[in-house]
């Protein structure tokens, strides 16, 4: 093992272990002895994305891939920088290449799918959660993510409730989920089932205003109106910044883009 790969394999340890400073100035004194080493302009690469300095990650990560092969990690993260500077074209030629079988490990999946819906390839969006949730059948984010996908795709709610509602029975605290699932509910005329999920919850934690609007048929049909004047006067506030207000995606539910994703989706895996 040269001196070059001792620096590499110390670069990173540093990454891995948060600090990507010291990972970029490791990997340099590696890239001074010798420029092309795949390995460390990779991770100098990373290193610079975590550093948010992405043109320069661009660069490094870049040259890494004309000497060698790219992680999947570096690959990702590439794409990331790319869809930063406006290059979608070039982001998505990197996701439509993991989006193929047996290019993307299970760990990186959710970041793949990720990355396909921020370049508008809703369906490959879809499969990847699919697949994700047939892999780990209790990781509630992919089915969370394969029902909004299926909402962008504006399939119909009928096709889209399995999913959100197994999202909810594995993290029944998670606000997106139980919103999202009470609109769908009282899309389909179940407002009654979707009364629990929405019964004690503060309208002021609802950031959507056609949202509110939504839900107040439920709050309508339990006679409840203590929530119905909090959510109407909610939805009166919110109504200037809601353009979801407007119908989309072939269905009345609100834009699921406007919802916060679950914590923890979409986060890089670890350096390979």
């Amino acid at each position: 093992m040269t001196i070059t790969d001792l620096l590499h394999w110390a670069s990173v340890g540093h990454l891995t272990s948060g600090r990507p400073t010291a990972a970029r100035e490791t990997g340099q004194d590696g890239l001074r002895t010798d420029p092309d080493h795949p390995g460390l302009n990779e991770v100098v690469g990373l290193a610079e994305h975590d550093l948010e300095e992405y043109a320069r990650a661009i660069h490094y990560l870049e040259t890494a891939a004309r000497h060698g092969l790219l992680g999947v990690t570096g690959e990702l993260t590439l794409a990331d920088c790319y869809l930063r500077f406006g290059l979608v074209r070039a982001a998505a030629a990197v996701y439509d290449r993991l989006a193929n079988p047996g290019q993307c490990p299970t760990p990186h999946l959710p970041a793949l799918a990720k990355g396909l819906g921020r370049v508008g390839r809703y369906a490959a969006a879809q499969n990847v959660c699919d697949r994700l949730a047939r892999l780990r059948p209790d990781y509630h984010p992919a089915w969370y993510g394969a029902a909004v996908y299926r909402l962008m795709l504006g399939r119909p709610l009928a096709d889209v409730l399995p999913a959100l509602e197994r999202a909810h029975r594995l993290a029944p605290h998670a606000l997106p989920y139980r919103l999202t699932l009470a609109a769908a509910l009282t899309d389909v005329g179940r407002a009654a089932d979707a009364y629990p999920l929405v019964r004690n919850l503060s309208a002021e934690d609802v950031a959507c205003g056609g949202l509110c609007r939504r839900l107040l048929a439920v709050f309508a049909h339990a006679g409840d109106a203590a929530q119905l004047d909090a959510y109407q006067a909610r939805a009166d506030r919110l109504a200037p910044q809601s353009p979801s207000r407007a119908a989309g995606h072939g269905n009345r539910l609100a834009d699921p883009r406007r919802l916060p994703r679950p914590a923890g989706h979409g986060n890089r895996p670890a350096h390979e």
